[in-house]
Order: structure tokens, then C-alpha cells, then sequence
């Protein structure tokens, strides 16, 4: 979260200002030093604030970002006692937060993150009344939140991720009533979400994920009617979702996934009209899908894999043309593939994989032209080729039948391709000899990247009239386990080998290299 820009103020103010482009600053005062106007100099080399920061009692703004500063934060700088806004973030700062920060009682900014603070939070800092922004994130911070935070009354932004902190989220938090953001993701907080949380009727961000936390959800954070983000994944939460959820109208995204949660989804979730992101995966939610998911037609990215779901996908999604990225697989959810889904224009990622889904891919599949990863189940249809942009093709481990299209060859950015395990038949020549040439022209540069560090290797083609078994088998014969000898193009996916068969037949066949991640997740 980045601080907000604040304007160098006017001449007839006390102020100082350094900016980025000084990289190191000292104070020297000279005989004549008036100290009701306190002046800043550039003199020798230092990387530090010194103490005599103390003696510009008049100070009203301090804006010290960016500048590679280091040491810790004088004790002395408790007694600038006008002191409104306080800018250190971006430096190398560190030692402890100086109990002397909570004398400044006129202070409304304060702006301490991304330098290498540590030890606990001083409660003292609970007596800075006027108090608007804190930002705390990004340090080594340990300890519990201090409960004096409960008397930061016009606190609006409180921001602590990214430290060590433990300990329980304070029950005081939720006397904040101007409170519109509180990110405290990325430490290591247990306990349970306090239940006063439900009354920050001003919140519009709550990020408490990558966490410790335990218990069930409360059903008051369905209080929340501002809240635009809510994150509460890779916690240890456990429990029925809240049916009060249904309330959150002004939600925009809804973390929930890596947690314990059981019992079903609330129906009224589908309901949100301005819901873009619900991520609910690794979990152990039960029963249907919300029948109006998609309601509002905002929703870009579904995430529900890995649970006990059920049941057919809701006829809403049929028409939710909006959707970039579904991920559903692992789950039991039945239905006829080629008439429970329809055309998505701006699909990206569709994952169906280890369901209960029948029937074959119908045409509608070939319209969805921004489609780069495929993972699901069925037999092929020849528009499966209109697919330009499919990177990944992953449909292994399912029921598939019949032939592999011809139409392949016309898959030019297809990386990662993988069928086995099914019951293909009667296989066509998926890329012949100079239809492969021509596809490996069209990625030329790509040929010339650097090959990937990975040791393992997986063969994910399968041609011609045989049993994936028997063909890879004769292909490691004729190619001499695929030697070099038999190598007719290198590229940062794999290597290319010629393979003349008994049958005759000539084909390429590329190798490609093992990637990193075997299962394909969402980018952040």
C-alpha cells in the first residue's frame, strides 16, 4: 500500500523537506542558530537522523523517504512536539520504534514502512489522538498489536503486513470507527477474527490473510455494507460461511481459499452484483454452486477447486460472458459439457478437470478465443482449433474419445499439451513434417531462448495409429532415446526430433521441458 502524496508546504510554515535526490543529510548549527527557525543544510556525509532532530521544536512537517537512510530513530524526535506529518518509508532504518513517537499528539500521518524495523509495537503510540494514517508495513516488527490502538479514534488507515507480529487481533480494533483500511495479512496472528470487527461500519478494506488465524468467521462481518475487499485466505479459519455474506452488496473480491471451511456456499453470494474475484479453493465446502453466480455480469475471476461441491454448474454462468479464469476441478460437479457452458469471449483459464462431466466439447468451445489454458473433459472437436491463443492443453487423466483433430496444427502457441491416460482411438497425424516446420518457423524466436534449468523431461505427444504407450515406446527406439543425432531444432521449450517410424510415416516430435510447476495457479 503506498502513502499518499503529500504537498511540500508553504514557505511561511516551519517545514523541512529533503527530496529523493539527496542521499545523505547532517545538521549543523551554527553560533547564531535561532531554534524558532530551524534550518536544514547539506553539510558531510552521514546516513543517520542525528538527535538534534529534537531541537526543531517548531517543526510541522518531516519528509525524510527515500533516502537510504540507516540507524535508528532518534528517542529525541518525541520532543517536535508540532510534528503533523512524519515520512521515513523506503530507508534501511532499524532498532525499535521509540516509545517518544506517542508524545506527539498533533501528528496525523505517520509513515514507517518498508525499512528494517524491529522488536514490539510501543503502546504508546496509542495516545497519538489525532492520528489519521499509519503505515507500519513491511519490517521485521514483532509482538502483539498493542490494545491501545482501540484509541486511535480518527485513525482511517492502519496498515502492519508484511512484519512478524503474533498474538490475537485486538477486540479494541473494532472501536474504530473512521477505520477504512486495515491490512494486517502476512504475519503471524492467531486467535479468532474479534466479532467487533462487524461494527467498522466505514471499512472498505479488510486483508487478514496469510495468517495463523482460527475459529469460525463471525457472523458480524456480513455487517460490513461498505467493504469493497475482503481477504481471509490461507488462514485456518474453519466453520459454515456465514449466510450473512449475502449482505456484503459493495463487495468486489471475496478471498476465502487454503482454509477449513465447510457446509455450503450461501446462495446470496450470487447475488452481488459488483463481485469480480471469488476464490473459495481448498476448502471443504459442500452442496451447489450459488444458482445466480455471475448476477451482476462483473464476475472475472471463479476459483472453487478442490472441495466436495456438487450438484450441475447454475444456468446464470451460462451467460457470464465476463469470466477471464475458472477453476472448478476436484470437485464432484456433474452435467452435459457441451450444454451447461456457453461462449466466453474473454476466457483465459478453464480448469473441469476430476469431476463427473459427460457428453462432448460442443463448438461454443472454438469461439472462446482468448482461451490459453484448457484443462477438462470429453471428446475433441475440430474447433478446438480456432483456440489461436492456447498455450496449455491439458486434458490427461479423463474419459476422452475418438481422434485428435488435424485441426491441432493450426494451435501455434500451444507450449504444453498432455492427453495421456484417456481412451483415444484411431489417432490422425496431429502435426506432420512440414506442418511442424511451418509452426516451428512461426516460434523462431522462441527457439533461440535460453533452455530451461529443469532436469526432467516429459513427452506430451501423441500421432499417428497407435497407443500412446506403443508409439512413445517406438519413438525412444528409432531415435536412439531421443539422440542428438535426431535433433532438428532447440528452444526454450524443449528440443525437436525427427522420427522415422516402421510404418513409414515421418514425423517431428518435440520434447518438451518439465515446467517448474506442474498444476497451474493464479497469479496472484
Amino acid at each position: 500500500m503506498v502513502a499518499p502524496v503529500t504537498a511540500p508546504p508553504t514557505e511561511q510554515e516551519t517545514v523541512l523537506y529533503c527530496s529523493t535526490t539527496i542521499s545523505y543529510l547532517y545538521w549543523k548549527w551554527n553560533e547564531d542558530f535561532d531554534k524558532n527557525s530551524p534550518k536544514v543544510r547539506k553539510s558531510r556525509s552521514s546516513s543517520k537522523i542525528p538527535p538534534k532532530i529534537g531541537k526543531l521544536t517548531n517543526l510541522k512537517f518531516l519528509f525524510l523517504e527515500d533516502n537510504n537512510l540507516n540507524g535508528s530513530i532518534p528517542k529525541e524526535i518525541g520532543c517536535v512536539h508540532f510534528l503533523t506529518e512524519l515520512a521515513l518509508y523506503k530507508n534501511h532504518i532499524d532498532g525499535s520504534i521509540p516509545s517518544s513517537l506517542g508524545n506527539l499528539s498533533n501528528l496525523v500521518n505517520l509513515f514507517l514502512y518498508d525499512n528494517e524495523l524491529s522488536g514490539f509495537v510501543p503502546p504508546e503510540m496509542g495516545n497519538l489522538s489525532n492520528l489519521g494514517q499509519l503505515f507500519l508495513s513491511i519490517n521485521h516488527l514483532t509482538g502483539p498489536i498493542p490494545p491501545t490502538f482501540g484509541n486511535l479514534k480518527k485513525l482511517t488507515i492502519l496498515s502492519m503486513f508484511g512484519n512478524s507480529l503474533f498474538g490475537p487481533i485486538p477486540s479494541e480494533i473494532g472501536h474504530l470507527n473512521s477505520l477504512k483500511e486495515l491490512s494486517l495479512l502476512q504475519n503471524n496472528l492467531s486467535g479468532s477474527i474479534p466479532a467487533s470487527l462487524g461494527s467498522l461500519g466505514n471499512l472498505t478494506i479488510l486483508h487478514l490473510n496469510n495468517n495463523s488465524l482460527f475459529g469460525s468467521i463471525p457472523t458480524e462481518i456480513g455487517n460490513l455494507k461498505s467493504i469493497n475487499g475482503l481477504q481471509l485466505d490461507e488462514n485456518q479459519l474453519h466453520g459454515s460461511l456465514p449466510t450473512s455474506f449475502a449482505n456484503l452488496s459493495n463487495l468486489i473480491y471475496l478471498f476465502l481459499s487454503d482454509n477449513q471451511l465447510t457446509g455450503p456456499i450461501p446462495q446470496g453470494i450470487g447475488d452481488i452484483i459488483n463481485l469480480d474475484t471469488l476464490e473459495l479453493e481448498k476448502n471443504n465446502f459442500i452442496g451447489n454452486l450459488p444458482q445466480e453466480i455471475c448476477h451482476g455480469g462483473s464476475l472475472l475471476y471463479f476459483v472453487a477447486s478442490n472441495n466436495h461441491l456438487d450438484g450441475r454448474i447454475p444456468e446464470s454462468f451460462k451467460n457470464c460472458t465476463s469470466v477471464v479464469r475458472v477453476l472448478l476441478g476436484g470437485n464432484q460437479l456433474i452435467g452435459d459439457i457441451s450444454k451447461d457452458f456457453g461462449v466466453y469471449p474473454n476466457l483465459k483459464f478453464i480448469d473441469l478437470s476430476h469431476n463427473r462431466f459427460y457428453g462432448s466439447l460442443s463448438s461454443n468451445w472454438g469461439q472462446c478465443q482468448q482461451l490459453q489454458i484448457l484443462l477438462l473433459v470429453g471428446t475433441i472437436p475440430k474447433e478446438i482449433g480456432r483456440l489461436i491463443s492456447l498455450e496449455r492443453l491439458r486434458m490427461n487423466g479423463n474419459q476422452l474419445s475418438g481422434a485428435i483433430p488435424f485441426e491441432f496444427g493450426s494451435l501455434t502457441n500451444l507450449e504444453y499439451l498432455d492427453l495421456s491416460s484417456n481412451k483415444l482411438r484411431a489417432v490422425s497425424v496431429l502435426l506432420s513434417f512440414f506442418g511442424f516446420f511451418l509452426f516451428m518457423q512461426r516460434r523462431k524466436t522462441d527457439l533461440e531462448s535460453k533452455q530451461s534449468k529443469t532436469k526432467g523431461q516429459v513427452l506430451f505427444l501423441s500421432v499417428l495409429q497407435f497407443n500412446g504407450r506403443t508409439l512413445y515406446d517406438e519413438i525412444i527406439k528409432v531415435t536412439n532415446g531421443f539422440d542428438a543425432l535426431y535433433c532438428i531444432g532447440k528452444g526454450g521449450h524443449g528440443i525437436v526430433y525427427k522420427a522415422e517410424l516402421t510404418s513409414g510415416d515421418i514425423v517431428a516430435v518435440k520434447k518438451f521441458n518439465q515446467p517448474q510447476h506442474d498444476a497451474v495457479s493464479r497469479e496472484g
